[in-house]
């Protein structure tokens, strides 16, 4: 069984720039609610700026929770890609192979009720090799 991440240049970009961008955003949603001395939002285009940084803030949060809890378990009979929404396996027997893209590697399904995996560039390591080396068959 091997395991793989998101590779730490992209943890440590997400982690920093996710921490910052709420510090900035957080003030801004919770204006209305705290007084911070003179407010920095004005009262007519806060229906505005509000929801936004309040998208903005649960964007971030979520790469941040997507980027702790996601990652690809490579095991000797299935492939499991685990993030914050589902967890998706695929057996081997249940690969029809894999097709590389773009966007990653994307592991297909032998029928349409299992969902494909896609496997993303940002991973710690190559993974078209390792997924090479299970002896799919290249799509």
């Amino acid at each position: 069984m091997k395991e793989y991440r998101i590779n730490r240049k992209s943890r440590i970009f997400i982690y920093v720039t996710s921490a910052l961008l709420t510090a900035l955003f957080l003030p801004v949603v919770l204006s209305p609610v705290f007084s911070f001395g003179d407010s920095f939002v004005p009262h007519e285009n806060y229906f505005f700026i509000g929801p936004l940084s309040a998208i903005i803030i649960l964007v971030f949060s979520y790469a941040f929770i997507e980027t702790v809890t996601g990652k690809l378990i490579l095991h000797e009979n299935k492939i499991v890609a685990t993030n914050i929404l589902r967890t998706k396996q695929l057996e081997l027997s249940d690969i029809q192979g894999y097709r590389s893209g773009p966007g990653g590697i994307k592991v297909i399904a032998t029928h349409s009720i299992f969902k494909n995996i896609i496997v993303s560039d940002y991973l710690e390591d190559h993974q078209e090799k390792k997924l090479a080396d299970k002896e799919l068959p290249q799509s």
